[in-house]
């Protein structure tokens, strides 16, 4: 089996059973997972974790390659008021993430040994992974003013290979 077809597969499975949603689904998630493929062996990073569904993605990714390396998300997960488009085709319950609701969604994908969170803003850079290098990245955290080039800055000097 290819990398794409094996990432569009995964990506489809999380998608479809998560609790929450997949903000990034489509085809950006199944795209997240062949670079973190195509990165090898070694942690990924990414800023913005919502409900886990990219984190997850990854994770299972790294397992079906028998690659080894976890996932660290930072995400503080406040509220998203002013920094989100609400609509009516989003339910109030579907805007926010948590901490208890990505441990659920590893759990229940089987790669809660694989996904650490940070429940702390990306800037300024999270002192217990201030030195770790990771082989992929992936930002989607604050979409707003100069964060995301921060984070980029900030996620891009630790990053060997990939930055999504």
């Amino acid at each position: 089996m290819y990398i794409f077809e094996k990432a569009f597969e995964i990506a489809q499975h999380v998608t479809k059973n998560i609790e929450g949603r997949a903000a990034d689904g489509g085809s950006s998630l199944p795209y997240l997972v062949c670079m973190a493929v195509n990165a090898g062996p070694g942690d990924h990073c990414e800023i913005g974790t919502l409900f886990g569904a990219s984190a997850i993605s990854v994770a299972i990714a790294k397992k079906e390659w028998g690659f080894p390396g976890n996932v660290y998300c930072i995400d503080p997960y406040l509220p998203r008021e002013g920094t989100v488009n609400k609509s009516d085709w989003l339910p109030e319950d579907q805007l926010n993430g948590s901490p208890e609701a990505l441990a659920r969604n590893a759990a229940k994908f089987g790669v809660a040994d694989r996904i650490f969170l940070l429940n702390a803003k990306s800037q300024p850079w999270p002192s217990p992974i201030m030195e770790q290098k990771f082989v992929s990245s992936y930002i989607d955290g604050h979409h707003i003013g100069p964060t995301p080039w921060w984070d980029f800055v900030e996620i891009a000097r630790r990053t060997e290979h990939y930055v999504a």
